[in-house]
């Protein structure tokens, strides 16, 4: 019985180990292979920008309606994979179809396409609903004693509707994977931004 227990146990234990290997690998093939994508930093809400060691990110990109889609995509958090692109400032959009108002999103990875693996969501948008992505990142860790100052530098550039400071999340994507490599304030990496910020 003892023995059978210890088998068990020992198995579930590689399983877990093999799950978190797994992702490590993806994720470090994804920062080695991936296309790089700047996702535009939207507005967060000032009091939950900062968690711990990360800071709490939310992208325009998730505000851009997908138009007119399918039935299986009509369903609220619905899996998909969406094919990226890059507008005319350099940031990541949604691709469009044929009609500008249709989203290039698919059930299944098209594998020959820059896609990311998102999901569809019901958002209020100016007068009504509209079907959007939620992209599957939303934080970036960071050495904690950067924290505060990186926390309220973002929050400055975000809300800065002006446009005169930007905010974006440097990305890697590969078969529909996505890595957050760095968040870049005004074009500049947040950590070396700081660093010219304080005269270091």
């Amino acid at each position: 019985m003892k023995k059978a227990l210890l088998i068990i146990i020992g198995i579930g234990v590689c399983v877990q180990f093999g799950v978190l290997v797994s992702m490590l690998v993806k994720r470090e093939l994804t920062l080695r292979h991936g296309e790089v994508f700047r996702f535009h930093t939207a507005p967060v809400d000032p009091f939950d920008a900062f968690r711990g060691r990360y800071v709490a990110l939310s992208f325009d990109i998730e505000r851009e309606r997908l138009g007119t889609l399918d039935t299986w995509q009509l369903q609220d958090n619905k899996p998909c994979y969406v094919q990226l692109g890059t507008d005319t400032n350099g940031f990541a959009t949604v691709v469009r179809g044929t009609e500008c108002h249709v989203a290039a999103v698919f059930r299944d990875n098209p594998g020959n396409l820059p896609v990311i693996k998102a999901r569809i969501e019901k958002r209020w948008i100016g007068q009504g609903y509209h079907h959007t992505i939620k992209l599957p990142f939303d934080r970036f860790y960071m050495p904690e004693k950067l924290a505060p100052e990186a926390e309220r530098v973002y929050l400055e550039a975000t809300r800065g509707r002006d446009r005169t400071q930007s905010a974006a999340a440097v990305v890697r994507v590969w078969r529909g994977n996505a890595v957050i490599e760095d968040l870049e304030i005004n074009g500049v990496p947040i950590v070396e931004y700081l660093r010219q910020a304080g005269g270091n």
